[in-house]
């Protein structure tokens, strides 16, 4: 598989606080305890229920450009999960 992006998903990440809150039930975590989206790298969670309540509101704009960081490259592009969710 390809690692490409692995350096700038990398640098990103050290950018970022080391607590975050559930997408979903709004509770603050330690960052490495939640699940990020694989669809959009945006949204953390906290459990896969959490991801899975949450995803009727998320799914519509998982992915679309227009919600991704302006920290990114204009030519990174984030893949959709295939299976969904």
């Amino acid at each position: 598989p390809c690692t490409c992006m692995k350096d700038l998903h990398s640098a990103a990440r050290k950018k970022l606080a080391k607590v975050a809150i559930c997408h979903c039930c709004g509770k603050q975590f330690p960052r490495s305890e939640l699940y990020i989206c694989t669809g959009c790298m945006m949204a953390e969670y906290c459990s896969r229920e959490c991801q899975r309540a949450d995803w009727s509101c998320h799914k519509k704009y998982c992915g679309h450009p227009e919600v991704m960081s302006r920290d990114l490259p204009a030519d990174y592009v984030f893949k959709r999960n295939p299976q969904g969710m």
